[in-house]
């Protein structure tokens, strides 16, 4: 029962370190950074804006530092993501090894879902910061700056459809991560899905009670992540359309 307790007590303050703790740890690791969203967002949007008007492949160092701080924000979300879902299955284990299998398949099934979706979503955004930051920028804004910007990105993207040429040298930096975004999530997801389907027939295979319903659960969820699979696969073999659909036709 103590080691149930500590378990539990490990995810609370997991839970609260994954809210809390991101941004001071990034902050102290790349010596400064934004304090909260609306400080991301207030940065981005004169850094991107510059970058776009340089025309060239290389990050300004204002939109570079706020990179490298986001994906450092990314990475400790994920990892205390990670380790949520550790906790989470070494409950799971606990309770199939007190003799009730059926509660630990529900433990892992509906506790652990959570913490994955997010390991996921927080990989993501520490291997294509740039992306991730993008996602961020005001694309309705009525400010006639970012909302110039957005304007242009839009035509270039619209022209280089129609032409078939390379875009202007941001604008492609540009696709190349919102590709590696995608492409991110795709393969995570599909590992996801053979986990899922692995761990349901190993955990179910000496259980005669409800097996099927267990594995039929996990069929429906990995076919989710299938789902999320494909369409992240759509949207990374051609990120000029995903991008176009994001800030507009």
């Amino acid at each position: 029962m103590y080691a149930v307790r500590l378990l539990v007590a490990a995810l609370a303050g997991l839970a609260a370190a994954f809210v809390v703790a991101p941004g001071p740890l990034a902050r102290l690791v790349s010596a400064g950074g934004p304090r909260g969203e609306a400080d991301v967002v207030a940065v981005l949007v004169p850094a991107f804006e510059d970058y776009w008007r340089t025309g060239a492949r290389a990050l300004t160092p204002a939109l570079d530092s706020l990179a490298s701080y986001w994906s450092l924000f990314h990475v400790v979300k994920a990892l205390c993501a990670g380790l949520l879902l550790v906790a989470v299955l070494a409950l799971a284990r606990r309770a199939w090894r007190g003799s009730r299998p059926h509660l630990a398949l529900l433990v892992a099934g509906v506790g652990g879902l959570g913490p994955l979706l997010l390991v996921m979503a927080n990989v993501q955004g520490a291997l294509a910061p740039v992306s991730s930051l993008f996602s961020m920028l005001p694309v309705t804004s009525p400010d006639p700056g970012p909302q110039g910007t957005v304007t242009e990105l839009r035509a270039a993207l619209l022209a280089r459809g129609r032409s078939g040429a390379v875009g202007p040298a941001p604008l492609e930096v540009l696709l190349e991560d919102f590709a590696r975004y995608h492409w991110i999530v795709a393969v995570l997801s599909l590992l996801a899905a053979l986990a899922v389907l692995a761990g349901a027939v190993v955990s179910t295979r000496h259980t005669r009670s409800r097996r099927w319903v267990w594995r039929g659960a996990a069929a429906v969820l990995a076919s989710g992540f299938l789902v999320l699979a494909v369409a992240n696969t759509t949207n990374a073999l051609d990120p000029a359309r995903g991008l176009l659909g994001y800030v507009g036709t």
